[in-house]
């Protein structure tokens, strides 16, 4: 019966695919979620629930024997050992998980395009519960898990919308591939539906009486909690993993990491590692049509070997904020000289992106420098061939007598960071050699001020020319260096 094109086409939706669409599902979600409730023996119950469904038994059997689930022992072969083994929220969600995979996708008279749509959004749905799992890693079970179900059920709308076989729904999805944009795409949708799919879901979980965390989400407020951002995040990088926009995913990585405060290698690392989890329980839960949907793993669309500089200079950024907070906590802490100089070498290296630094101190007769420390490429043989003499560089004594830092960069002079386009004349013959060995195009060097007295100096060098941002990132580590050492120094 086609749907009435009334002033209230909203509700009728929400009433619709709730009553007579989806009376299952949703009879099975509310009675999994009231388990939660028995305080005598929620496990046995939830074993129960779904043993008289031997197809759904079947199912679930094999997602809690793979390695996501099950690590290691017998296999599992029945729903109450499986109950126990991984206890009540894992449990209710592996059921919950797969009896929507089973009603949406074995959908009779679901055909042609519409059940490509459905396909799409049922493997971006299942594929966001899986990344926001995943960035909740570090809380407990419990939350964990009711992330999961909510990214699930985070598009709950839209799911049930392709999955009905109403008229509106072919034409909708014909409209869809017709329009241009994203704005001629909301229209036609709320010409169908009379509001936005989202609205829909919101109606949906508020008439099943779903959990506020996913009510909180849907809100979509710039107040909500860190693990509401979650399942937004989860749901709009699924989206992108699907669609295979690599910048869209690199900007998404990136701001799931920040809200982590997770490195954004590590980041990447995990939710490749998520990726593939995904496809083996796709197949587990007997769900193989969903499998072309999927990201098989990150590679596919985002090449670590080929990071785009956008993640890199994101990356490194990222790093500099943790090696700079961790100098500020050492200075406050007054510690010793080397754990500072050390965070400072790294910073270099893996925050600002060189190849490799080294402290020298001034030896007791102030005539030479000797190596201290050293981090990065080759640091080794860089701390046994920088050995410098101050009467054979000039420079040296220049940058020890004004107190600063100067670098050579790709037009073979050497400049003051204060007059970054005013060249150096003279000359630093130990440094000459050693770039021209090394075949580096660049490096620099700053002086270490304690007190108001230089007692060595910070030196860097790299393979290419330094960038702006380089630059800029060297000053702030030297910069640091000294602050921190006088600060710690003041005890």
């Amino acid at each position: 019966m086609p749907v009435k094109h009334t002033s209230n086409r909203l509700d009728y939706w929400i009433n619709y695919l709730g009553e007579q669409e989806l009376p299952a599902l949703c009879s099975s979600i509310r009675s999994l979620e009231s388990l939660a409730d028995d305080n005598v023996s929620p496990l046995a119950n939830i074993s129960r629930s779904v043993m008289h469904d031997n197809a759904l038994t079947s199912r679930i059997l094999r997602v809690v024997n793979t390695v996501t689930y099950h690590k290691g022992g017998p296999p599992i072969t029945t729903l109450s050992r499986a109950a126990v083994v991984l206890g009540f929220d894992v449990m209710r969600n592996i059921c919950l998980t797969a009896k929507l995979l089973s009603t949406t996708i074995e959908k009779d008279l679901v055909t042609g395009s519409v059940y490509q749509m459905l396909l799409r959004q049922m493997a971006r749905s299942f594929q966001a519960a899986m990344i926001g799992r995943m960035m909740q890693q570090q809380q407990k079970e419990p939350l964990r898990e009711e992330v999961f179900i909510a990214s699930l059920l985070f598009h709950l709308g839209e799911t049930a919308f392709w999955s009905s076989a109403q008229p509106e729904v072919k034409s909708l999805a014909i409209k869809l591939q017709m329009c241009l944009s994203d704005a001629e795409q909301q229209q036609a949708i709320r010409e169908v539906i009379g509001g936005r799919f989202n609205q829909l879901t919101l109606g949906l979980v508020t008439q099943w009486g779903l959990g506020a965390l996913l009510q909180s989400a849907l809100s979509q407020h710039q107040s909500c909690p860190p693990e509401s951002l979650s399942i937004i995040k989860a749901n709009e990088l699924s989206a992108a993993l699907e669609q295979g926009n690599p910048a869209e995913i690199e900007a998404l990585i990136i701001q799931c990491a920040e809200l982590l405060g997770e490195d954004i290698h590590e980041f990447t690392e995990r939710l490749d590692k998520c990726l593939k989890a995904t496809i083996k329980l796709t197949h587990a839960y007997g769900a193989n049509e969903l499998v072309e949907y999927l990201a098989p793993n990150i590679d596919s669309l985002h090449p670590k070997n080929n990071q785009s500089e956008a993640l890199q200079v994101a990356s490194a950024q990222h790093k500099q904020i943790q090696i700079l907070s961790q100098l500020a906590a050492l200075a406050g802490a007054k510690a010793d000289f080397n754990p500072i100089l050390q965070l400072v070498l790294e910073g270099l290296v893996d925050g600002v992106g060189l190849k490799r630094a080294c402290v020298l101190l001034l030896t007791k007769d102030k005539r030479g420098l000797t190596p201290k420390m050293a981090y990065g490429d080759d640091c080794s043989s860089l701390k046994a061939e920088l050995a410098l003499t101050i009467d054979e560089n000039p420079l040296i004594g220049r940058v020890i007598e004004d107190k600063t830092m100067m670098y050579y960069g790709q037009s073979q002079q050497w400049h003051e960071y204060l007059h970054p386009l005013a060249s150096i004349t003279l000359k630093a013959n130990s440094l000459a050699i050693l770039i021209n060995r090394h075949r580096n195009k660049s490096c620099g060097i700053g002086a270490i001020v304690l007190e108001n007295k230089v007692i060595g100096l910070v030196y860097f060098d790299n393979k290419q020319g330094l960038t702006e941002s380089q630059i800029q990132g060297a000053v702030l580590f030297w910069q640091q260096a000294n602050l921190c050492l006088n600060l710690a120094y003041q005890r």
